[in-house]
């Protein structure tokens, strides 16, 4: 069943193996760190959503953007503004970042 606006996404078994390994495990979470942070913002947007089991649209509330944006954002290729971002970043709890390519190395 897909998730509604009134509905939260269930969390998948493999969610929450996730995230207690990321709890219990340090070197398995700084791994995991700089793998995720290699991938494009749309898709860590919406990582980090299902993660926290939000649906576009309560994603949408929590940001103060319009559901549909939220939907683009978690497209590829989509031009976000940086202020847009910030506010979904904030929402999700996250936070925005430039690293350096050589600390990812």
């Amino acid at each position: 069943m897909k998730p509604t606006g009134r509905q939260e996404r269930k969390i998948s078994g493999f969610d929450e193996w996730l995230k207690n390994t990321l709890q219990k495990n340090r070197v398995f979470r700084r791994a995991y760190q700089v793998e995720f942070s290699t991938l494009p913002i749309s898709t860590q947007i919406k990582i980090l959503r299902r993660q926290k089991g939000l649906s576009q649209t309560t994603l949408a509330r929590k940001a103060k953007r319009p559901q549909p944006e939220i939907a683009r954002a978690e497209r590829p290729n989509y031009n976000i503004t940086v202020k847009t971002l910030n506010r979904i970043a904030d929402a999700l709890g996250a936070k925005l970042a430039i690293i350096p390519q050589e600390a990812m190395e």
